[in-house]
């Protein structure tokens, strides 16, 4: 059981700093616009009724430019939704003037360059089948309850209860479902758990440990397993990865959910022996239109950053992490691609 560490998460508050950069000036020409601004302003304060066509007509007379416009304000999700009290910046940060305006796209809209810091209340996670197996189990109490919460007294029992000792604390955890790989032979590569609460061992009995339910955060019913005690809450921050690896999405933590979004939680087909630590970050990839559907030819086309991931906790071949950004929607099966240095 000293070997059963259980993953998991259910709230999580985080906080960055950094500001996306998505179009920096450069000296050599890469992308040359026509537009010009017009008007001595560096910013404008939307009014109602605004849109970037218009805005763009009135500043650089010019409407077409509002794709070079947005990319100067990358706290603008959607080109088609601006307020009243928005701030516009109409010039790049460190833009000096020029016979035009000469930028150089530096890869993708997205950008994952912010350093991440968070604290994390682990609720869910995700486990091995040999985890499962070895886990402990709450078999009866003396309590005349169906359901149990805190101070109640539960008794267990352990594969290998012989490396159990008294006051012993414990992950209290529960099975939701079975998790196949998305693709492939599609083979059982682990259970999608909830973290219920803690438990210590009060007594060990012949075959059998008396338990002290020490905080529970549902209720606990008998046939709830028993795995080694974490930290419940616990500080992540990001910190450069010294592995290239490209892995999969291959669960969330929502049954029944097939999209997530920005403080979701996942879990990689990847974990501890491929070299993946805890504060990782990954960029999520896909290649794609939206509109339009690529032939036979889209192996030609560039894969493109939408999202990004910092592992939360890795086991032996698996990681959680959370969804640290996105611009659209994340869902099982997306590439994620780990860079050394990133």
């Amino acid at each position: 059981m000293r070997s059963l560490v259980v993953s998991t998460v259910s709230l999580v508050l985080c906080v960055w700093a950094g500001n996306p950069v998505l179009l920096a000036q450069t000296p050599q020409k890469s992308i040359t616009f026509q537009g010009r601004l017009q008007t001595s302003d560096e910013i404008y304060v939307v009014k109602s009724g605004d849109t970037l066509w218009d805005i763009c007509q009135r500043h650089f007379g010019q409407p077409w430019y509002w794709p070079t416009l947005w990319s100067y304000n990358p706290h603008i999700t959607n080109p088609h939704w601006i307020y009243p009290g928005d701030i516009i910046y109409l010039k790049p940060k460190g833009y000096k003037g020029s016979s035009g305006v000469v930028s150089k796209w530096m890869g993708s809209r997205y950008n994952m360059d912010s350093n991440k810091f968070g604290m994390v209340v682990r609720r869910y996670g995700f486990i091995s089948p040999k985890m499962v197996k070895d886990a402990g189990k709450i078999t009866h109490s003396r309590e005349e309850k169906f359901m149990f919460g805190d101070f109640d007294e539960v008794y267990a029992k352990f594969e290998n209860f012989g490396i159990q000792r008294e006051q012993q604390r414990y992950t209290i955890f529960r099975v939701l479902r079975k998790v196949y790989e998305p693709y492939g032979k599609k083979r059982l590569i682990g259970y999608h758990i909830e973290n219920l609460g803690i438990a210590r061992m009060v007594k060990k009995h012949r075959y059998v440990g008396s338990l002290i339910l020490e905080k529970t955060y549902k209720e606990i019913h008998r046939g709830d397993l028993l795995g080694a005690y974490f930290e419940h809450q616990s500080f992540v921050k990001s910190r450069p990865s010294t592995v290239n690896r490209a892995v999969r999405i291959v669960a969330v933590h929502r049954y029944g959910w097939d999209y997530y979004a920005k403080w979701g939680i996942v879990f990689l087909d990847a974990g501890a022996r491929q070299g993946l630590k805890r504060g990782y970050r990954c960029k999520v990839m896909e290649r794609n239109d939206p509109v339009k559907t690529f032939g036979k030819d889209k192996k030609y086309y560039p894969w493109e950053p939408f999202g990004e991931l910092t592992i939360v906790s890795t086991l032996e071949n698996t990681a959680m992490a959370i969804v640290s950004g996105s611009i659209k929607e994340i869902t099982v099966g997306n590439p994620c691609w780990f860079r050394r240095g990133h």
